[in-house]
């Protein structure tokens, strides 16, 4: 038996719209049956699987953004990090910059401090080359100076030399080297003309015969005294001057203030004496001492009056004179 086919009546609400194309419609369907199953609709079954179908389409979608978005999800926490470790790096970096930057101002401190101690040292080197090539012209200067000064030192201890020889041949100087400031020097004691020099003193023996007192009156007016016999060596010498036996010379020998006590005319005290036999023997009033020529030498004096006239003997020191290269000096 076919089946009863019930016809429905679609009603549209009246304040509602047409429908427009492609949206689905709502249908009111108001059915009578007369207690028998209703049967479908192709259009209804149609609209049913297209539910299906989309919400298969949608479930499908869902899932596929909610793996998409896991996937996605895990990559941005993977680029985080990397993000993250970019940053840190980034930070490092910016450290390291700014380590190595203060480390270029510092190098380019060091280096100004450098440059200026290098034209600091280049200045000094050329003042001190400068200062080299004058210590160099005044080295070789001075070494000219000195090999001239000893040439003309050497020339001057040859003429010292051969004045010296020739200062030694007169009898009226006596000279002997000696150092002075390591320079040789010569020291010479001299005597003037007319004097003879023996032992560093000057002797003058008179060729005019003349009293006692004149005597030694001229031998004061010459800063002298009538001999004074000091030695044995002393009375040889001035006896040794005598001509002959009657040539007496009168010495600085006398007792005019008190008879019997002999004096030296320039008051030393010397103890020699060299009396002849049985003198002084203060002969009418003899006063004043002689000497002259005998066998013995050491037995020469004789007492005798001193008004009488007879050559004389004046003694002094003799004085000195230094010859050296940079001067003479009395």
């Amino acid at each position: 038996m076919e089946p009863e086919v019930t016809y429905a009546e679609l009603k549209f609400p009246p304040t509602a719209p047409p429908p427009r194309k492609g949206q689905v419609a709502v249908v009111r369907t108001a059915v009578t049956t007369t207690g028998k199953t209703p049967v479908s609709s192709p259009a209804s079954t149609k609209l049913v699987r297209a539910l299906a179908i989309l919400s298969f389409i949608l479930l499908v979608l869902v899932i596929t953004l909610l793996i998409l978005s896991i996937k996605w999800s895990s990559q941005l926490q993977g680029k985080t990090a990397e993000v993250m470790q970019y940053s840190a790096n980034a930070t490092f970096l910016s450290e390291e910059v700014r380590y190595f930057s203060k480390q270029w101002d510092t190098s380019q401190q060091n280096l100004t401090q450098l440059l200026a101690k290098y034209a600091t040292m280049t200045w000094l080197y050329q003042n001190l080359s400068i200062s080299y090539q004058n210590l160099s012209i005044s080295f070789q200067s001075t070494n000219d100076t000195l090999r001239d000064v000893l040439e003309q030192q050497r020339q001057a201890n040859e003429l010292l030399t051969q004045m010296l020889t020739w200062l030694q041949d007169r009898n009226w100087f006596q000279c002997s080297r000696e150092e002075m400031s390591g320079l040789t020097a010569i020291r010479c004691k001299f005597c003037q003309q007319e004097w003879t020099l023996q032992n560093m003193h000057c002797y003058y023996f008179s060729q005019d015969a003349r009293d006692w007192w004149y005597s030694q009156g001229w031998c004061r007016r010459h800063q002298s005294q009538l001999v004074t016999v000091n030695s044995e060596e002393e009375q040889m010498f001035i006896n040794s001057r005598s001509k002959d036996s009657y040539d007496k010379l009168w010495i600085g020998y006398s007792d005019n203030q008190k008879e019997g006590q002999w004096v030296w005319d320039d008051g030393s005290s010397s103890h020699q004496r060299f009396w002849k036999w049985g003198q002084p023997d203060n002969y009418y009033s003899e006063n004043c001492a002689t000497t002259e020529q005998t066998e013995s030498p050491t037995k020469s004096w004789n007492d005798d009056q001193c008004m009488k006239s007879y050559r004389y003997i004046c003694e002094k020191d003799a004085d000195h004179v230094l010859f050296s290269s940079t001067g003479v000096y009395s």
